[in-house]
């Protein structure tokens, strides 16, 4: 096969190929061109700009059914942000619709205070979808590569060793992406995105399925991108451990935002100012519970297995207790602790968690 050779490198290239793979330089002429033309965001053109999020009376409706009924939401530069909400409640619809991929019944969406209309604005903005988009019979470098030709990013392989290093797949680079684990498609996928260093970063559940490590080095390397290089980044979720290293959580239910704020605002802001009462109960039964929940004052009762967590506007560990033991139950432990981002969402959206 007829050989040539890469101009930027000099290494030895087959005639069929559009990139070298030793360098990741463009070897396509029309590509190049293209490439050429693209310019890498400008963070100075967003200075003046506080809101990267805009959504006005946004609804979606599919036949009868109302899936988002007039909902309003902005998100802040620099900061990390979560959208929590059970299942069907459309935190995938409102993703898809800001990224262009769906459009609502009814419905402003601005980004950096551009309707996305204009279409140059996605230049500045990355997505990673629930299911990784990647080249399955390319390897993870040529994946890499494959971006920063599409892009046009300048000095493509020392940008891929970087991102390679930052996603913890060095050691992995040479596999082709349909060998990976899910989490290290996860992975791939975000890393793809990483290369091009946009202002605002949607992902749409990105720790979905992933075991505990790989979730918390996704949502690590999410944070470093607000607090040490000054991103925005948005996410869906269903885990409550991520949602309480954001900055700002939204939380969805009932076709509309029912809560948001900082997970401490969040938490203080239930009925106790954030205190719950803890108890440890042998026998509970369904019976137990419906009599616990009719309790006076009693504003949420969420079960785990023999613990039962009471919300109330005034938290007394030792009068609940008592009142537990008079319905019944065999109590071993009571105490105050200071709730979290689990309660709030089970108070908010009357929904189990589905860990």
């Amino acid at each position: 096969m007829k050989m040539k050779y890469c101009n930027k490198c000099g290494k030895k290239i087959k005639n069929v190929e559009t990139l070298c793979r030793k360098c990741g330089n463009n070897l396509d002429a029309r590509r190049k061109l293209r490439s050429s033309m693209v310019k890498e965001p400008q963070t100075s053109i967003f200075k003046e700009v506080s809101e990267v999020i805009q959504i006005k009376d946004f609804t979606v409706k599919h036949g009868r059914d109302t899936i988002l009924n007039d909902v309003d939401l902005d998100i802040k530069k620099e900061e990390l942000v979560c959208l929590l909400g059970p299942s069907g409640t459309g935190k995938s619809t409102i993703i898809e619709a800001i990224v262009g991929r769906k459009k609502p019944t009814k419905g402003n969406i601005k980004l950096f205070g551009k309707d996305i209309s204009d279409k140059k604005i996605f230049d500045h903005i990355g997505f990673v979808p629930q299911h990784a988009e990647v080249y399955q019979n390319q390897t993870v470098e040529q994946n890499l590569l494959s971006s920063t030709a599409k892009w046009g990013i300048k000095n493509g392989k020392a940008k891929v060793d970087s991102i390679l290093s930052t996603i913890g797949l060095s050691q992995r680079k040479d596999l082709k992406a349909n060998k990976l684990s899910g989490g290290q498609l996860k992975l791939l996928s975000l890393g793809m995105e990483l290369i091009r260093e946009t202002e605002l970063l949607i992902l749409d559940e990105p720790t979905t399925g992933l075991d505990p490590n790989t979730r918390d080095n996704i949502i690590t390397i999410l944070s470093r991108l607000v607090s040490k290089h000054n991103k925005t980044v948005f996410f869906t979720t269903h885990f409550m451990d991520d949602a309480e290293e954001c900055d700002n959580v939204i939380i969805l239910s009932k076709a509309n935002i029912v809560a948001q704020g900082s997970p401490q605002k969040l938490e203080r802001k239930l009925p106790g100012r954030g205190k719950i009462v803890k108890i440890i109960v042998d026998n509970i039964t369904d019976d137990l519970l419906k009599k616990i929940k009719n309790i006076e004052d009693i504003e949420k009762v969420i079960s785990e297995g023999r613990t039962i967590k009471i919300i109330s506007e005034e938290p007394n560990a030792i009068r609940l207790g008592q009142k537990v033991d008079e319905l019944g139950g065999i109590v071993n432990k009571t105490e105050i602790t200071r709730a979290t981002m689990k309660e709030v969402f089970v108070y908010h959206t009357e929904k189990p968690l589905k860990e």
